[in-house]
Formats: structure tokens, C-alpha cells, sequence
């Protein structure tokens, strides 16, 4: 009875436990927009439909779900995610006719089944009640809009996705919900009438109106062809084909090229360079067009007329066959890499290569990657790469575009894809966010990489927590261009076995609760809410200066969700000085908005460049997520007085170009000479470079101004000068080709030649070899006979040093040191020819989804051994989860070949090719957002980053270290809000620090941008320097008025004004162009000022030296009012008042000859000239008033020489001195000259290498304001500037110096006895941190100023300037005295630049007066302190004597007075000779 009893209760509890599973399940797919459709194009009938639901099992039984419908046309998706209870599924419907629709979704876990009711709609676009509305642009505001018309649907009740057009040449791109953006490939000039086709051959009409107004252009337009026949063109570089130019006297000019074989047209025609009235345009003939007529066309009224015939047979230039490999080695023994080999099949031509692993583009490189030995013309090639352990197989290897190879491997990988487990998302700034995601990654399995936007992030990059196990990334993610939307690519993670899992913003990544990859932020711009544009300044002159200007705007915000400081807009200047046409918008400045809660409007401030066109400044505005597809705010689709004006009489789009192309040979050089024009805006430097035809021995150069050696800035002749081979070395012969060349403006403009970009042709409208297009010019020969040495260089040695892993302390200070730095030492022979001077191998290191490369330096050479060292400092996150593979390549004899080595190769000849990194946590700055002169708000970017650190601040603008702290007020792990920092126009440094452990970060150099709005008040500047002054004053801010359209007022700058076409040409002449195809000679130079370097700002390694604040001078103090003013750090003087109390006045003199033989700088002036520059008279005690011829008159002679260079060991020793000898001359122009000579250094082994010195003596007849390192400098009236550049130097030890010593001397024709000489060397307080030397001689002094940094390697770093005159026994004499200034320099590896400058002052003051001058006469007298010492102690020795005679008087009182007047009178005698 008991055992039917349990039974009874068994079966019951188990009817329980089965009917009590219960299995729920949920809609995710419940939006109106989801469950309504539309189909999915204007001509289709059905619609597509997909749905998500939730299905969970409360009981967690882990029965599997099954899934069924009562409708055929239901297809399931499959699981989305799930896990042990609940799944997230998908289905679709598809092809559904109009009608409403209702089904069931049953679920079913074991014997449970639940389900869910779905109801939905396929609508039809209702097309008899459709109402649209167009906005349409005029070109003639902005050629370069891409969409012309937006035409919007407003009584749509859902979204219509894609429109059927029945006209071909329109093109449409969806930009909202229901709008879409035009265009068309045809050009209109009257209005057009477009169809849309809709279901059932139903078709809706829309005109659009014509991009044109009715107006007349000059037809009569002069053509040159370049080359200027129209024979077969070959392509010099990739996509640079022939070019042509057009002048013509319109303002708004629109020309096209028509190919009758093609409905299509091109617009790539822009301006260049010109005046109102007379402007010259470009355009090129595309590959496309080869061997066609071209007909080029322009406006003329509402119709388009012929102006010429085109036709050229184009050889285009296309990447070279590189060649396939045909052996690939692969070992089990070490399987972790392969090495692939062959022979070269053709030609090497210099090309990129690209190389794939899995379809990741591991490394794209040139010459020297792979190249293991021969030329040019036949050469063996072989190349390492790595892959992970398990990696699955086979591997997909492939380089460019050739079929990929596929390699059998070992590896097996049982991983599954990586999942995201947690998604966040911050807006920081702009629009930038931070995507914080939390992978399900273990040790055994890390992501490979992450890619966000197009951009990859390696192995452990971005992990900011857990890295062995779910580990935690933050990724800072620029959505200006790009999305996370399927079209935007999403978030995609791959492991390191190649399996990748992609999320985008329809993917779940969570179950519990389910949740979505989103974008918090993302809106449609309807253009029709943007309103009320204006510009603080309008109708401005920019001729040869940069202006500052604020663009003012409404949008209508209807959401009530979102609030205006929530949207963001973008601009970007679209006129050719900012744009060059074709090229990618990434690589263009955008300046970014800010809600103005004071006026209601949103405001962008910006700059226009100088010089740039006459007329209308095309521009558009954007939202974000930028692609090739999406809207541009075109300010052509506003009307004329929303448009920005600009009023100019000279306009200059296009980069300098070289007219003149030389080469001479002296003894191993190879010197080319380089004619460079820009007559606008004139030429502020080049990057060039030159490669070796056949052993690809490549030479990188600038040429800057110190290169001219003829001419000006704007027609100038510049040298640069190749070292072929050694003395006495062979060599081989060869041509050398320019691949390479930049050329830059003084404003920026740019003009570029690149012989292999294969994405680059839209540069060939810069084209700077214009002139030479259709000969061979731009190539230089060096004969050296018919020697050849076949034989390769070999690689002797080859060891890495590796680094520690663990943080260390240095000097005591809890700071932490990057450990990632690798040492790699080599060595190479070539018994044969030697290797050739001045090439230098790379290194390489390759991991499975990443590389880096490092130019090695020499260490020792000798004729035929040469030992290498190179540093890499591995970057954040490189190689932290795989083996660094190591190779190197680039070794080139003298006899035309070169050699390289692989990883395979290394690792079975030496003891190792690779070396492990792991992952380092250290706290580091990377770098920031943007911040004004204004100060405000900093976001810092980098890694370990937490809420407890704090900023510290350095103002390199007068106050003396880090003198600032703020704690964060936002926190992230990768980024740091800090707000408070105040207002500056200097640079500053920021350092992050933990009070509590004091651990520090690096030091980082910020430049805030200035905009200087108070000097846009001065439309007539006619300043040629492209400086952007630094100013005080504040951002303008508007004042709101009661009008429906604010005026903006702002205080104190002038009110947005509105913009007025009416520019007026000036009489000015045109340049006149040479011809194309041979170069122009030299013209007829001016007599003009030779400009200074442009204003880059150059990065900082280490914080600047700056002078010691020092009490101000003089009385009355800083000779205030009229000669200075005191400052905390000194005083401030001004011109022509300099020194410590501003009591020295410069001298006017005329400007010095120059020395034709050394550079030095020389001037005589008479003793009438020194009283004439003061308002004192002369305090010399001889007079004469005989004229300067007078031979009785009294002249002063002042020297400044540059002496020797001294390399000074680490005890600040001098182990070698150089004296300089012959100098070469050239004339610069009249107000500046060039010297150039030549040292050769003898290294420890006994080889010889040669290290150039460059002097440019710079004469400044009036007060000029000049940049140098970063720093504005103030030249004084007559001054001569030494600008020293000193090139490659071989030091015998890193931690040696180079010293540059001076020579300064000043004289007088006085004799000794008449005159006193007095000399001061300090630091000047004026604040522009430099020390001073002043050598005086009666009231006339010699000032030279050095200042305290130097452009080191294209860095600002500190030097220290040291007087020399004890141990080089200086003159000194009371009529002559000479002083030795030495310029210690820190150690360098390519050049190095200094700037001191020198003027003559005369003084109010007589040197006389002075404590330390040196006179001949000069009696020796007691100086006050010497008196009061001598009087304190005779009083105190009287005191003493008082005291004892009062001892002796107490004892014996009789004696005392017997002798009491004795004792009187001696001390009385006594008292009287000391004090005597």
C-alpha cells in the first residue's frame, strides 16, 4: 500500500513539474515603422519585412527552442543570441502585396509550446496625394557641391526607402526619412523635368530648376596645353595626366570637358591663380578620355558653346608587375611563420607593395622590404611573415591585387567567435565618442583585432581592464565620417585563428535585458531649419593675410527630445586654397560648432586663408558620418546674402613650381639646382626625393630658404647637393629620378608630384613639374665608367637588445619609463666597392596583423665594414599578444647592387630575429581636443587613466613651472575632461600625476588656436608674413535683440555685415606665365625682403628653458613711460630702447656690406653718429666737430664672427675643435647672404665623414617681428640675424655635445687713456628667453642676443649659451674688448638650426661710472660698503680700548690719572690714521 502511494505521488509531482514549464516570449519588433512599410523601391508592389522576438524559459530546462508558423511565407533566421534559458530569433516576410496581414509564431521547448500574434501592413505609396517640395542650389556659389537639388516628400506616413528615376543620368542619395538628395551627370542650365516611376506604370513629374543664372562669360578665353602638343603623353606618375589652363575675365566662370561617347562630364576644372578680371584655371584629361575628342565647353547665357578641341593619346602609368611568388616556405618545426620567395620578372619601378594575410593588410611598403640582392634590373626576393599558432588553415596570402596563395598550416583553432557582453557609448567632443565594450576574450583566445569605423585596433591596444579574461576596451571613435550601421562597417572582432564577428546598430549583443548596438545621437538635417546664416566680418580683404571670422546660424529643433547644445555641425572651406578637388575629405580641416545659449544661435569660428579668391567662399556644412553618399549643406543652396564674401586683388590657389632644372658635378657630388616660382605668394620650402635608377639609393631633402642661392621667395634658385660616393671610393653609374616632390607656400598651398600613389591622381591639377611634362627633365646623371660590383653586401652580425618588462624608477622620482623600446645592432660588408655614403638599411618588424619599420643609423664605418644601430620604440599596444619578427633590408655597394635579409634567414644565421613584448600598463597622454586662446574646457586623451589623477599645468608664457592643478570633472578610463584652463596665446604643458603615489605621466606640448578677431578690422593689411598675431581679446560674443532674425552685435568687434558682389578690378599686372614646355630664364629680380620660414609649429621633446624672473632697472624704472614698462619677469622695452632698465637705444646705422670671403658682420660708425642716436649729449671727454672724412675724427668698429665648433665630451671638455676655412658665398638678396663650408670629422676608427655649415647673415634695416622655434622675436632696428644650420654631425659618443663659438669684438679709435670699456652677460627680462652679451666701449655697445633653443631634428629643444672669454683669453682692453660666446648644442642626428642676432647701442649712461669698466686712469677709490666696514671697525676696536683703559683706571686709579691725557691722545692718532 505504501509503495503505490509513493508511486501515486511520483507521477503526479512529475504531471506537475512538465505542465508548470512555461515558456514566454516577446515581440522585439513592435515600432510603427517596422510593422508599415512601404515597398522597398518606388516601382516595386511588395514589401520585405523582418520581425525579432524573445523566447525565454522560465525554468531554465535547457531544452532546445523549435520554431513554426501558420504562414508559408515566414522564413526563420536562426538564433541571434542566446544562452542557457532564452534566445533571441529573427524571420522574415517576404515579397508581401499591399494588404494587412496577421499570423502566429509558435515556440516550443520539449513539450511546451507558447506563441505570439503578429499584425503588420504592406502600404501603397499614395501617389495621387503626394505633395514634395525641391531646393535647389546655384553652382555658381559652390562648383564642388556634389547633390544640386533635395527633394523632400512631406504626407509620407512611412519611410520610402528607394526611388525608381526613369532618366538615366540622375543620381539620388537617401538623406532622411523622406529625403533625398540629386544630382545629375548632365549640366543644366535651363529647367529640367524628371520622372519618378511608381507600380503599375505610374510615374510622378517633378521639374527642378536650373544650377545656372541666365549670364555671359567671356568665350574668348586663351588655351595652353600641357604639354603643349597633342601627341602621345606618357604619365610621369600614376594619374598625372596632361593638363590644361585657361584665362578668363570672370568672376564665376563654369567650364566642362564633353566626351560625345559619354553622357557624362568632367568638372574638374578650378581656379589657380589670378586677379578680378584676369583669373587662370586648370583642368586635367582623365585616362578615360585617351585618344578621344574632347570638346571643352563654358557657359555662355543659358546654353553652353564650344571653346576648343582637345585630344591626346594617353600612356597611362600603372602599377608595375612585382612578381608571384614561387616558393613558400613553411616549417612544422617552427609554425609560426612562412617565407616566401622569387625572381623578378621585370623592371623594378619603384612601386608600393601591398601584402594580405587572411585579407588583413599586414604591411605596405617599397623598396627595400624583401629585397635580398641584385638591381633593378634583376633581383631575387625574399620576405617573412608570422602568423599565430592558431591561426585556422590554410592561410590566404596575397600582395596587391594578384590571386591569393594558400598555405597548409597546423593550426586548428576550437575557438568560438568572440562575443561583445557589454556595450557603452559617450559623447566627448566634436564627434568623437567612446565605445567601452567588455569581449567574452580569455587568454587562450584574444582578439585579434577590433576594427570601428574602417580603423583597426590590435591585440590588447585599447584594453583598459581584465586583459587575461573578459577583458574591458575603450575606443575613441571620430564620427565625422563612417557609422555603425551596416553601410558604416559596424564594430567587427576577429580572433587571432581569423574568425570575426560583426555588430552593427540592428545587432544584439545582450538577452538580459535585449539590447541593441546603438548611436545615441544621429539625426536628419532637414536644410529647410537652417536659417538666419550670417559671418561676424563679410566682404573681407585677405590679401597676403589669414583672417579669423565666426559663421552665425538658426536651426529649427522640433524634437522634443533633443536639445540644441546636443547637435553638432561641421565646416568645411571648399575653395581651392583649402580643397583641392578629388581629394579626400580626410585629409581636410573642419572646424566644429557650438551652441551660443546667449544669442540662441550656433556659432563656428574659423579661418580664411590668404589670398584666396575673389568672390563667394564655397562651403559646406555637415552633420557627421560622412561617406561618399551622404548630404553636404552646400552653401549653394542658400541665397546671396547668406554667402561669405571675399574682396581681393590678387588670389593665389596653386603651390610653387619649379622653372629650371640643373645638375653639375664637383668631385663626388652631385649638386642639383632647382628654379622654384610662386609670384603670389612666394615659396616657403620643399620636401623632395631622389632615387637611384638601378640600385634604388634613395636621398630625402628639404630645401628651404637657406638653400637659395640666387633670387628671392618668389623666383629664387636653390642648390642641394647628393653625396655619390667617398673619396677615393668607386662608384656606380647611374641616373637618379626625382619621385617625390612637395612644394609649399608661404600660405599653405601645396603642390605635389608622387611617382607611385595609386590613390593620388586628383593631385595632378598641383602638378609641380607643370613645365615638364613632356621630356625627361626631371633626371640627373653621374658618370662613373663602366665599373659594377655584383657581389652584395653581406650582414656580419645581427643581436637585439631587449628591454626590461618591469617599471622602473629614475632619479629617485616615482615616475614610470616606457620599457617598449627595442636596440638592434648589425654590422654589413662588401669587400669589393664598399657601401655606398649616406644609405641607410631599415628594419623591419612584422607580427601576424601588424608591422613597423625603423631607419637604421651608422655607428662606425670604414671602406668596406659599416656597423648600424637601430632604435624603435614599439609602440602602445604593438605585438602584445604575438612574437615580433625582425628583417632588414636596404644595404647598397658602390657597385650598383644591393642585399637584405629576412627573418628566416637571421634566425638560422644568428642567435635570434625575433623577441617578445608582452603588455605593459603605464600611465601615458596621447593627446587632446583643440582648445582656443580663450582657455575653457581640455579633454586628454590616453590609457590608465582614473578619477583620483591630477592635471598639472607649465604656461610657457612667463609663469614658471607647473603652476596650475585641476582635478577632472569627467572620468573615463581613456579620457579626462578638466575644465579651468586659463587664457593664453603661448604654448603650454600638461602632465597627468598621482598625488598618492606620485606617479607621473609624459609631458605633452599643447598649441591653442588663435583667433585674433580685432585684426580682421583692418581690411588694407598689406603685411606679407602669414603670421596669425596673438591677441588678448576675447571671443566675440553676441548680444540678443527682439528681432525674429538676431543682429549679432558683438563688443568689441563689428556687427555680421551682408555680403555685396561688387569687387572692383585694381590696375595690377598679371604674372606672365613662360611657356610649358621650356623653362623661362631668369627674370629681372626686385629688390625685396627675404621672408622668414612659415609659422609651423615644431613639437618639443622636453620642457623649454626659460629666464629667471629679474627686478626691473633704471631710473626711473624701464625708463618709464617712454622707454619701457615693468613686467614680473623684467622689463619690456620698446623700440628702439633695449637692455635691462631700457636705457640703451639701438642705433640707426646703414646697412653693413657683406664680407664676400667669411661670414662676419662689420660696422664703422663715427663718434657724431653715437651722440646723434641720443637725446644726451656725448659723454666722452674728447669733442670734435669735424666732419666723419675728418682723419681727427673718433670711429667705433664692431666684429661678429662665427669662430670654430667644438665637440665637448661629458665633462664639458673640448676633445676636438674645428677652425673654418674657405667659405663659399652666394647673395641671397640685398639684405641677406649665404656661406657655406664644409668640416670632415674623423671618427675613432679612422673614417672621415662630412658635416656642413650654413650661415645666412640677414640685415634688418626697421623693426620686424620675426619666428623662430616657436617663439615670436621682436628685431630691433639695424640688426644682423646669423641663422646657423649645421648638418649631420658623426659624434664619438651620444652623450657628447657640439659647441658653436662666437666671436664679438668692439673698438674704438680713442686711445686708452681716454675711453673706459665695460662688459655684461646675463639673462635679458624682456621674456623672450634668451641671454645677452654686451661689450661696451665709451657710451657705444655691441648687443648680441642668443636665444635659448634651437631646431634640433625638427625639434624645439633647449641650448645653453656660455661665455667663453677666461679660457680663450678674450681682449680686454679700456678701447677694445672682445668677447667668446659658446652655443652648446645637444646631441643630434640630422641638422641642426640657431638664431642669434646682433645690433649697436648707444647709452645715456658714461661706462666710467661703472664698477667693473676698464680704464687706464681710473684711481683707485674706496667704495661705500669698503667705508662703513672700516667705520664699524674702529668704533668697535674703540670700544675695546675704552674698556681696558676703564680695567686700569678701576686699579689703579692713581696711575690713571697721571697718565689718563696719554692714553687719550694715542687713541685719538689712532683713530684718525685708520680712518685716513
Amino acid at each position: 500500500m505504501k509503495i503505490l502511494l509513493f508511486l501515486f505521488l511520483f507521477l503526479l509531482n512529475s504531471i506537475i513539474f512538465i505542465n508548470g514549464q512555461l515558456i514566454k516570449v516577446y515581440d522585439l519588433s513592435s515600432s510603427f515603422d517596422e510593422q508599415n512599410k512601404y515597398p522597398n523601391s518606388s516601382e516595386l508592389l511588395t514589401c520585405n519585412f523582418v520581425f525579432y522576438f524573445l523566447s525565454v524559459d522560465d525554468l531554465k530546462t535547457g531544452l532546445p527552442f523549435t520554431y513554426s508558423s501558420n504562414s508559408e511565407h515566414v522564413i526563420f533566421k536562426g538564433a541571434v543570441i542566446s544562452n542557457r534559458s532564452s534566445e533571441i530569433n529573427g524571420f522574415q516576410f517576404l515579397g508581401a502585396d499591399y494588404g494587412n496581414y496577421q499570423f502566429t509564431i509558435y515556440v516550443t521547448a520539449g513539450s511546451t509550446t507558447s506563441s505570439i500574434d503578429y499584425k503588420f501592413s504592406c502600404l501603397e505609396i499614395p501617389l495621387n496625394t503626394i505633395t514634395y517640395s525641391i531646393v535647389n542650389s546655384n553652382q555658381e556659389y559652390n562648383p564642388y557641391n556634389t547633390f544640386t537639388w533635395i527633394l523632400k516628400f512631406d504626407n509620407l506616413n512611412c519611410q520610402l526607402n528607394k526611388l525608381k528615376f526613369a532618366e538615366l543620368d540622375i543620381n539620388y542619395s537617401k538623406i532622411g526619412k523622406n529625403s533625398f538628395a540629386i544630382s545629375s551627370s548632365l549640366v543644366q542650365t535651363t529647367l529640367k523635368n524628371i520622372s519618378i516611376n511608381f507600380t503599375s506604370g505610374q510615374q510622378l513629374h517633378i521639374q527642378l530648376g536650373p544650377i545656372f543664372s541666365n549670364f555671359n562669360i567671356n568665350r574668348h578665353v586663351t588655351l595652353t596645353l600641357y604639354p603643349n602638343s597633342n601627341s602621345m603623353f606618357e604619365e610621369k606618375g600614376i594619374g598625372y595626366g596632361p593638363l590644361f589652363k585657361i584665362n578668363s575675365s570672370s568672376l564665376f566662370p563654369y567650364y566642362y570637358l564633353q566626351n560625345p561617347n559619354s553622357p557624362t562630364f568632367q568638372n574638374t576644372i578650378s581656379p589657380i591663380y589670378g586677379f578680378p578680371g584676369d583669373y587662370t584655371f586648370i583642368g586635367q584629361i582623365k585616362n578615360a578620355d585617351s585618344g578621344k575628342n574632347l570638346f571643352l565647353k563654358t557657359l555662355n547665357g543659358t546654353s553652353f558653346v564650344d571653346i576648343s578641341i582637345i585630344k591626346f593619346d594617353i600612356k597611362e602609368k600603372k602599377q608595375d608587375t612585382f612578381g608571384t611568388p614561387s616558393s613558400i616556405g613553411y616549417s612544422q618545426s617552427n609554425p609560426t611563420f612562412f617565407t616566401i620567395s622569387f625572381k623578378s620578372s621585370s623592371i623594378f619601378e619603384y612601386s608600393t607593395n601591398d601584402y594580405y594575410l587572411n585579407g588583413l593588410n599586414v604591411i605596405s611598403s617599397s623598396f627595400p622590404f624583401g629585397f635580398t640582392n641584385g638591381s633593378n634590373l634583376n633581383f631575387n626576393y625574399e620576405a617573412t611573415f608570422s602568423f599565430s599558432p592558431s591561426t585556422l588553415s590554410p592561410l590566404q596570402f596575397q600582395i596587391n591585387s594578384d590571386p591569393p596563395k594558400s598555405i597548409i598550416t597546423i593550426g586548428n583553432s576550437e575557438s568560438g567567435f568572440q562575443k561583445i557582453l557589454s556595450y557603452e557609448i559617450y559623447h566627448l567632443f566634436e564627434f568623437k565618442y567612446l565605445i567601452k565594450i567588455i569581449t567574452d576574450a580569455t587568454l587562450n583566445n584574444l582578439p585579434g583585432y577590433i576594427k570601428i569605423n574602417g580603423i583597426y585596433y590590435f591585440g590588447l591596444e585599447k584594453c583598459t581592464l581584465n586583459e587575461k579574461n573578459n577583458p574591458t576596451f575603450e575606443i575613441i571613435v571620430d564620427f565625422l565620417f563612417g557609422s555603425l550601421d551596416e553601410d558604416g562597417g559596424g564594430i567587427e572582432i576577429s580572433d587571432t585563428s581569423g574568425k570575426k564577428s560583426l555588430y552593427t546598430t540592428s545587432s544584439f549583443y545582450s538577452i538580459s535585458p535585449p539590447l541593441k548596438i546603438n548611436y545615441p545621437f544621429n539625426f536628419d538635417i532637414d536644410i529647410k531649419k537652417i536659417q538666419d546664416i550670417k559671418f561676424l566680418f563679410n566682404n573681407l580683404d585677405v590679401r597676403n593675410k589669414k583672417r579669423t571670422n565666426i559663421m552665425y546660424f538658426n536651426y529649427t529643433v522640433t524634437d522634443l527630445n533633443i536639445e540644441h547644445d546636443q547637435i553638432i555641425f561641421a565646416l568645411h572651406l571648399s575653395d581651392r586654397t583649402s580643397y583641392i578637388p578629388g581629394e579626400p575629405l580626410k585629409d581636410n580641416k573642419f572646424y566644429y560648432s557650438k551652441w551660443n545659449s546667449t544669442i540662441k544661435m550656433f556659432q563656428i569660428e574659423f579661418f580664411i586663408n590668404g589670398n584666396s579668391m575673389n568672390g563667394i567662399v564655397p562651403w559646406f556644412l555637415t552633420n557627421g558620418n560622412l561617406n561618399q553618399n551622404s548630404l553636404q549643406i552646400s552653401n549653394s543652396f542658400f541665397p546671396l546674402e547668406n554667402q561669405l564674401i571675399i574682396l581681393n586683388t590678387s588670389y593665389d590657389g596653386y603651390g610653387p613650381i619649379i622653372t629650371l632644372i640643373q645638375q653639375r658635378i664637383i668631385s663626388n657630388l652631385l649638386v642639383v639646382t632647382f628654379q622654384i616660382e610662386d609670384l603670389i605668394n612666394g615659396f616657403s620650402h620643399g620636401d623632395f626625393i631622389i632615387r637611384g635608377e638601378m640600385d634604388n639609393s634613395i636621398y630625402k631633402f628639404q630645401i628651404t630658404e637657406f638653400d637659395r642661392v640666387f633670387g628671392t621667395y618668389r623666383i629664387g634658385r636653390y642648390d642641394h647637393s647628393l653625396l655619390i660616393r667617398n673619396n677615393g671610393s668607386k662608384c656606380f653609374t647611374q641616373t637618379y629620378v626625382v619621385s617625390d616632390v612637395i612644394l609649399y607656400d608661404t600660405h599653405g598651398n601645396k603642390a605635389i608630384f608622387q611617382e607611385w600613389n595609386k590613390g593620388g591622381g586628383y593631385y595632378s591639377t598641383t602638378n609641380p613639374f607643370i613645365n615638364y611634362l613632356s621630356g625627361p627633365n626631371w633626371r640627373f646623371s653621374f658618370d662613373c665608367g663602366d665599373y659594377i660590383d655584383i657581389t652584395p653586401p653581406e650582414l656580419l652580425s645581427f643581436s637585439i637588445e631587449k628591454p626590461s618588462q618591469q617599471l622602473q624608477l629614475q632619479q629617485q622620482q616615482q615616475q614610470q619609463i616606457n620599457q617598449r623600446t627595442i636596440v638592434i645592432l648589425f654590422e654589413a660588408r662588401d669587400l669589393d666597392s664598399g657601401i655606398k655614403p649616406n644609405q641607410f638599411p631599415t628594419v623591419y618588424g612584422i607580427t601576424p596583423m601588424q608591422s613597423i619599420q625603423s631607419i637604421a643609423t651608422i655607428v662606425s664605418m670604414n671602406d668596406t665594414n659599416v656597423k648600424y644601430r637601430s632604435i624603435i620604440d614599439i609602440p602602445i599596444g604593438f605585438a602584445n599578444i604575438s612574437t615580433i619578427y625582425f628583417s632588414v633590408y636596404g644595404f647598397i655597394n658602390n657597385g650598383g647592387h644591393f642585399s637584405g635579409f629576412s627573418s628566416d634567414y637571421i634566425s638560422r644565421h644568428f642567435t635570434t630575429s625575433s623577441i617578445d613584448i608582452g603588455f605593459i600598463r603605464y600611465l601615458a597622454i596621447e593627446s587632446t581636443s583643440d582648445i582656443t586662446s580663450e582657455g575653457g574646457e581640455l579633454w586628454v586623451i590616453g590609457r590608465e587613466f582614473h578619477s583620483s589623477l591630477t592635471l598639472k599645468i607649465n604656461y610657457l608664457d612667463g609663469i614658471l613651472g607647473f603652476s596650475q592643478q585641476l582635478s577632472p570633472i569627467k572620468s573615463y578610463s581613456t579620457a579626462l575632461l578638466f575644465d579651468g584652463i586659463r587664457k593664453t596665446n603661448q604654448n603650454f604643458i600638461i602632465k597627468l600625476i598621482n598625488l598618492n603615489t606620485m606617479i607621473e605621466s609624459n609631458e605633452f606640448l599643447i598649441s591653442p588656436i588663435i583667433f585674433n578677431f580685432e585684426n580682421n578690422n583692418n581690411n588694407n593689411n598689406n603685411n606679407d608674413n602669414d603670421n596669425n598675431t596673438s591677441s588678448e581679446s576675447p571671443t566675440p560674443t553676441l548680444t540678443p535683440t527682439n528681432q525674429t532674425t538676431p543682429t549679432p552685435t558683438p563688443t568689441p568687434t563689428p556687427t555680421p555685415t551682408t555680403p555685396t558682389l561688387t569687387p572692383t578690378p585694381t590696375n595690377q599686372t598679371t604674372p606672365t606665365t613662360s611657356n610649358p614646355t621650356t623653362p623661362t630664364p631668369t627674370p629681372t629680380l626686385t629688390n625685396q625682403t627675404t621672408p622668414t620660414l612659415t609659422s609651423t609649429l615644431l613639437p618639443t621633446t622636453t620642457p623649454l628653458v626659460t629666464n629667471t624672473p629679474q627686478k626691473c632697472k633704471g631710473t626711473p624704472q624701464c625708463g618709464s613711460p617712454t622707454n619701457g614698462y615693468c613686467t614680473s619677469s623684467g622689463c619690456v622695452c620698446f623700440s628702439p630702447y633695449t637692455g635691462l632698465d631700457c636705457l640703451s637705444k639701438t642705433m640707426k646705422v646703414n646697412q653693413p656690406k657683406f664680407n664676400l670671403t667669411y661670414p662676419t658682420s662689420e660696422i664703422q660708425i663715427s663718434l657724431e653718429q653715437a651722440a646723434s642716436s641720443t637725446s644726451l649729449p656725448s659723454t666722452s671727454t674728447s669733442s670734435s666737430t669735424s666732419s666723419s672724412n675728418d682723419e681727427n675724427s673718433v670711429f667705433f668698429k664692431t666684429l661678429i664672427a662665427v669662430s670654430s665648433l667644438r665637440e665637448m665630451d661629458i665633462n664639458n671638455k673640448p676633445i676636438k675643435t674645428f677652425k673654418f676655412g674657405k667659405w663659399s658665398y652666394s647673395k641671397i638678396d640685398s639684405s641677406s647672404s649665404r656661406y657655406s663650408t664644409i668640416i670632415n670629422v674623423k671618427s675613432l676608427d679612422g673614417n672621415t665623414t662630412q658635416t656642413q655649415i650654413t650661415t645666412v647673415l640677414q640685415w634688418f634695416g626697421n623693426e620686424t617681428t620675426i619666428e623662430f622655434a616657436n617663439q615670436n622675436i621682436s628685431m630691433n632696428p639695424s640688426t644682423t640675424k646669423f641663422t646657423i644650420s649645421i648638418s649631420s654631425y658623426q659624434f664619438e659618443n651620444p652623450l657628447h655635445n657640439l659647441q658653436l663659438v662666437m666671436e664679438a669684438s668692439i673698438s674704438t679709435t680713442q686711445p686708452d687713456d681716454k675711453v673706459c670699456s665695460l662688459r655684461e652677460y646675463g639673462e635679458t627680462g624682456s621674456g623672450d628667453n634668451s641671454n645677452y652679451i654686451k661689450i661696451k666701449v665709451d657710451d657705444v655697445s655691441l648687443y648680441g642676443r642668443f636665444i635659448r633653443r634651437a631646431i634640433v631634428d625638427s625639434y624645439i629643444k633647449s641650448v645653453d649659451n656660455v661665455l667663453l672669454d677666461s679660457s680663450l683669453n678674450a681682449l680686454s682692453n679700456p678701447s677694445s674688448l672682445q668677447s667668446f660666446i659658446g652655443i652648446t648644442i645637444p646631441y643630434f642626428t640630422n641638422y641642426v638650426i640657431i638664431d642669434p642676432d646682433f645690433s649697436i647701442l648707444v647709452d645715456d649712461n658714461s661706462v666710467s661710472d661703472e664698477e667693473d669698466a676698464i680704464c687706464k686712469n681710473k684711481k683707485p677709490s674706496i667704495t661705500s660698503t669698503q667705508l662703513a666696514g672700516i667705520i664699524i671697525g674702529c668704533v668697535l676696536f674703540a670700544i675695546v680700548i675704552v674698556f681696558i683703559a676703564t680695567y686700569f683706571i678701576i686699579k689703579k686709579r692713581k696711575e690713571s690719572k697721571l697718565n689718563s691725557s696719554n692714553v687719550n691722545k694715542k687713541m685719538k692718532d689712532f683713530s684718525n690714521e685708520k680712518i685716513n
